[in-house]
């Protein structure tokens, strides 16, 4: 008997214990799951459901916590966040999560553009005003088509580098006209007036009316942004090439403008291309009011002396498609021209380009000349761009055509023609800082 009543006490005790421990489990509580948050290129920060919350805690940097039933909280850059899922008396409030930072991506592209497939950029034109840039440059309308137009192309300056805008289609070839087709520009800033309306900006550009792109010409048009359609000065050129006299060449090309007085004094240089080479020649015109602008004076017309030390193969010294920029305080005249005699192989463009100087007493005179002075000679292998054919390059200027306090130099490369049956669409623009 006494056997008997340990066995029950003993039993009745374990009974006791399982219905405590029962009761423990009823009213035991469970933390809930730490929400994780991710953060999304737009700045929403979100996570996903968390089972049996109520809702959710979260703070923003350093602000305040606050309460939502939402899983996702939009956040500006550079904010933090962390969250947290509230429960009741039930289920208590997970942990807080990682702290996330919502971190801008920069989707930006700097430097040059690369042309899309079927197009090309070529003979470009660089000026910088202030912390802005322009582009200009020629390019065809029509994808897969050799339609020339002059694009330009506003560039803003990052602490990462300048980014390009969408190209604006500045200047079209006239059908029928003397300029049907375009090859070439430079853009100035300053002050002008046409047909009675004010203007800042001027173009000069080289066109024929000849699908082979010689004998060409030179005119003008005038914009009040460099960024719009610019208007053509006149319905004729004003550097004029004869090519009954001197035959069909390349004509007046390249031409390269400079505000020398930062008003209306514009200087235009450009390459003439004859039967006796390429050489540059300059006018000097008063634009302050272009109707009275219908040609230059050709008894005015300056020849610029050919000698120096620059690289060349011919027996005369030549300055194929020399661009120019004035440097105020030594006098003289920085030019980037292409490396002479230009390559056999397609495309006939050059294969080199040569950065130089001229003093501006040698612009006047045939006595105690120097001529152009060599400052650097760069090949594709120079400049390790792997493209043989290296040309067309502009000096980077102010608004005016001054030099500015960087040496930059934008050039067109393109493939040859026994490597791609469409090298006319690999032509595009890549820069080059002197030191």
């Amino acid at each position: 008997m006494k056997y008997f009543k340990n066995c029950l006490t003993i039993c009745l005790a374990l009974l006791c214990m399982l219905v405590l421990v029962s009761c423990v489990k009823d009213t035991d509580t469970v933390q809930l799951d730490t929400p994780v948050v991710t953060i999304s290129d737009t700045g929403l920060a979100s996570w996903k459901e968390v089972e049996n919350a109520k809702g959710y805690r979260y703070v923003i940097s350093d602000g305040e916590e606050q309460l939502t039933t939402q899983t996702s909280v939009q956040l500006e850059a550079g904010q933090t966040i962390k969250v947290k899922a509230v429960g009741d008396s039930k289920y208590l409030d997970s942990k807080y999560s990682a702290v996330q930072t919502y971190i801008v991506k920069d989707t930006k592209v700097y430097g040059i553009p690369t042309p899309k497939t079927g197009f090309y950029m070529k003979n470009a034109d660089l000026i910088q005003e202030g912390e802005t840039r322009y582009l200009t440059y020629v390019t065809n309308k029509t994808q897969g088509e050799e339609d020339n137009v002059i694009a330009i192309r506003k560039a803003t300056n990052y602490e990462k580098g300048w980014v390009y805008d969408e190209e604006v289609i500045a200047l079209e070839g006239t059908v029928g006209g003397w300029d049907e087709y375009i090859t070439s520009a430079s853009i100035v800033k300053g002050t002008f007036k046409y047909n009675g309306t004010d203007y800042s900006y001027l173009m000069v550009y080289a066109a024929t009316s000849q699908s082979n792109e010689q004998c060409n010409q030179i005119g003008m048009a005038v914009a009040k942004s460099p960024v719009e359609t610019f208007v053509k000065v006149g319905t004729e050129p004003i550097i004029k090439y004869d090519k009954e006299v001197y035959n069909e060449f390349n004509g007046c090309v390249s031409p390269s403008v400079i505000n020398y007085d930062k008003v209306s004094g514009i200087r235009i240089f450009y390459t003439y291309a004859d039967a006796y080479g390429h050489f540059v020649r300059f006018h000097d015109v008063d634009c302050a009011d272009l109707d009275k602008v219908t040609s230059v004076d050709a008894s005015q017309t300056i020849h610029v002396t050919n000698k120096g030390d620059l690289s060349g193969g011919e027996d005369v010294l030549m300055i194929p498609n020399g661009d120019f920029a004035y440097d105020t305080a030594n006098e003289r005249f920085i030019c980037v021209k292409d490396y002479s005699p230009a390559g056999s192989a397609e495309p006939k463009v050059a294969t080199a380009i040569e950065l130089c100087y001229i003093a501006e007493e040698d612009l006047y005179t045939t006595d105690n000349q120097q001529g152009f002075i060599s400052m650097g000679k760069y090949d594709g292998f120079d400049l390790k761009n792997n493209f043989e054919r290296v040309y067309n390059a502009s000096v980077l200027s102010d608004e005016y055509g001054h030099i500015t306090s960087v040496m930059e130099i934008v050039y067109t490369v393109s493939n040859l023609k026994a490597d791609d049956g469409d090298y006319i669409y690999s032509q595009h623009l890549l820069t080059l800082i002197v030191k």
